[in-house]
């Protein structure tokens, strides 16, 4: 006697990439990794300037602030640069360049002109490797200052 073969009714494919779909979705929605707090003054949007004509900027303030503090701030991953002009080597200066700063969720770059006496610029561009810029460049580093 033969018995009829009975089967189970799948679901199909698609139900069941729709519905892992939906969980995986609501799970990333719901789930949301630990961000450290931002401090709003740090904020781009948020610049100001304060009753001593001070200006305040991502948490810096322009010819008061460190180059250690802007470390604490931005991360030790940082280059120390020294440019001149390539004709007379006359004017010279030191920036520092972070390549990587996060700000909340905002990635970019930062470049900061350091203060430094001329004796220090000296001694530094003295010490340093030279390398020869093509004119083009030297003009538009000259454009920026």
């Amino acid at each position: 006697m033969n018995k009829p073969v009975t089967s189970k009714k799948r679901l199909p494919m698609f139900w069941l990439v729709f519905i892992g779909s939906i969980v995986a979705l609501s799970l990333m929605v719901f789930i949301q990794p630990e961000r450290d707090a931002v401090d709003a003054s740090h904020l781009p949007w948020n610049a100001h300037i304060d009753e001593q004509g001070q200006l305040h900027a991502l948490g810096l303030k322009p010819n008061v602030t460190t180059l250690r503090e802007a470390m604490k701030l931005y991360g030790k991953d940082v280059e120390i640069k020294l440019f001149t002009d390539n004709v007379d080597q006359t004017r010279k200066s030191a920036e520092a360049y972070f390549p990587v700063v996060y700000i909340g969720s905002i990635k970019g770059a930062l470049a900061l002109r350091l203060n430094a006496s001329e004796t220090q610029l000296e001694e530094a561009f003295q010490r340093g490797k030279k390398l020869p810029l093509p004119l083009r460049a030297v003009v538009k580093w000259s454009c920026l200052m």
